[in-house]
């Protein structure tokens, strides 16, 4: 068996209703396994604290839904102003949370 294109080996096709839709396979870890929620909520929080992509891109690459890319955005912005910029960096997806539940940041605007 042929091996397959490096750089394609990431995408997988399928057939929707006549169309073929490709999906990156981000949300495999190097082994081949899904990632778990927790493990796409802290790559989608890595993302945005680096700022790389827009809102939909880190959808795409986590799994996760717009909407919550932009809460995650939100809770961001607050953490920055509130906190020093090291120790917002240093944050985990967790540790947000905890931080907004305790603070009274709502999920919504």
């Amino acid at each position: 068996m042929a091996q397959p294109n490096a750089e394609l080996s990431g995408i997988r096709s399928e057939r929707v209703g006549g169309y073929i839709k490709n999906k990156a396979r981000i949300n495999f870890n190097d082994r081949g396994q899904m990632l778990s929620l927790n493990e796409r909520r802290e790559l989608a929080w890595k993302l945005v604290k680096s700022g790389i992509g827009s809102q939909d891109d880190q959808a795409r690459a986590t799994g996760l839904t717009v909407s919550t890319i932009a809460n995650y955005r939100r809770l961001w912005k607050v953490i920055v102003r509130n906190h020093r910029h090291e120790v917002a960096h240093a944050m985990t997806a967790k540790q947000a949370y905890v931080f907004a539940h305790e603070s009274g940041i709502g999920k919504f605007r």
